[in-house]
């Protein structure tokens, strides 16, 4: 085989392949080199484009990476991200990042928003801006002053954070904004009132509670709901996947438009794995994704296929940190097995009955976001 092959039957001394002369195989050399470059140059481009801000503060790491011409990692990176609590080192460590990789950088997650007015001045290209990693609000409350600057910003998410109380300002500011979704803190969803309507129109996503006129926003299809206490809730037809960081599924029987739901509670045991699956399962026919996002890894019951009627479409998890503390994350994305869409007729409106199933989880104890 050797010997018939156009590019490997080079030796230590020369001799001709059975099939090919010697033109045919250095021009198939040629070809593989160059195969072999848009593929580095593909993994370089395509497959490390996050990277957790920390790991600039250690001594070398640019150099052993970036700068080698030979290693795939920090060559094109667009999203940020960041788990410290005290946000005052994130601007040392942007100024670290050479200016023409800070142009790259088209978003952010980090843990509050402290350090907003650095990410404006020195990340002009943001179109995503997440700060909703925290459960609670930030340590200080946040102005959004000069967010107007981020002419292509279409995504910011404000549910972990405090806004300073002066809503004109806040309004002033992403009134223009090509916004797409929005999610504001779920203590203060006033501000979606003096919002324009033209930006009503063009938002599809937004934080949301039982009590909110979602008819407003006509294009909305994602909703992320802080609440516990929505079972009664009635969705508009539009709204066809909701976020939570709750356990809260008592809505999900009676809105069957709803095929896709994603939680980022902390399962404290396995009961509630199984109990929060059979619920599914058995009377939540018409939600087809179920994700699931957050520290400590969900532990996948055997049964999940035959007893659960789902199956594990993707998942990864991660665990980072230093000798003494080590943090896990996970992503796990389920199917349903033989999913049948329901189709629903806008016009009518479905009877809500004192029996609609319920099932809230009542602990107080909730996971970082």
């Amino acid at each position: 085989m050797k010997n018939n092959c156009p590019t490997h039957f080079s030796h230590t001394r020369p001799y001709k392949p059975l099939a090919h002369d010697l033109k045919s195989s250095n021009q198939s050399k040629l070809q593989l080199t160059l195969i072999n470059k848009d593929i580095f140059n593909y993994i370089s481009q395509n497959c490390f484009t996050v990277i957790k801000l920390e790991c600039y503060q250690y001594e070398g790491t640019v150099e052993k990476h970036g700068n080698n011409a030979y290693c795939v990692a920090l060559k094109h990176f667009t999203t940020i991200t960041s788990d410290c609590s005290h946000d005052n080192d994130i601007p040392k460590s942007l100024h670290k990042i050479d200016k023409d990789k800070l142009e790259q950088i088209t978003k952010v997650v980090f843990y509050n928003g402290d350090c907003l007015q650095d990410l404006i001045k020195l990340l002009p290209n943001l179109t995503c801006i997440d700060f909703s990693k925290k459960e609670m609000g930030g340590f200080r409350e946040l102005s959004l002053e000069n967010l107007s600057k981020l002419k292509s910003l279409t995504k910011l998410d404000l549910s972990g954070v405090s806004l300073q109380r002066d809503g004109s300002k806040h309004l002033a500011e992403i009134k223009n904004l090509p916004l797409k979704k929005l999610c504001l803190p779920s203590w203060d969803p006033s501000l979606y009132n003096g919002l324009p309507a033209k930006l009503k129109r063009s938002i599809t996503k937004i934080t949301a509670d039982p009590y909110m006129d979602l008819s407003v926003f006509p294009n909305v299809n994602h909703i992320l709901i802080t609440e516990r206490d929505t079972s009664r809730w009635r969705l508009p037809q539009t709204v066809t996947k909701v976020s939570s960081k709750y356990l809260e599924i008592g809505f999900l029987p009676h809105n069957r438009q709803v095929t896709k739901f994603k939680t980022y509670y902390m399962f404290t045991n396995q009961q509630k794995v199984h109990t929060f699956l059979k619920t599914l399962s058995d009377q939540c026919h018409h939600v087809k994704t179920v994700i699931r996002y957050g520290n400590c890894p969900l532990n996948i019951p055997n049964d999940l296929f035959d007893s659960f009627n789902y199956r594990i479409d993707y998942s990864w998890s991660s665990m980072e940190g230093n000798s003494h503390h080590y943090a896990s994350s996970q992503y796990l994305r389920l199917e349903r097995i033989n999913y049948q869409p329901i189709i629903i007729d806008s016009h009518i409106d479905i009877e809500h009955h004192d029996n609609d199933i319920e099932y809230r989880d009542n602990e107080q104890q909730q996971p970082d976001h």
